[in-house]
């Protein structure tokens, strides 16, 4: 039986963790909104400090750890 995807609701706080050498080690971000073909927009902080919106896959995407 085949595992419904998580699919994350739109203002969820979530961890992205991407192919690329950037974030590979995973960033918190926020989902903006979705996109095409399980694509999301999520914002995240860029190298200068400031938040930049993003296109990410839906796979690359994953609930916020609990730290309790």
């Amino acid at each position: 039986m085949k595992r419904k995807a998580w699919t994350p609701p739109v203002g969820e706080v979530v961890q992205y963790r991407g192919k690329s050498t950037l974030s590979r080690n995973g960033h918190t971000a926020r989902v903006v909104s979705t996109a095409r073909n399980g694509h999301y927009v999520v914002e995240v902080i860029g190298r200068k400090g400031l938040p930049v919106n993003v296109t990410v896959h839906r796979r690359s995407l994953f609930p916020l750890e609990s730290l309790f």
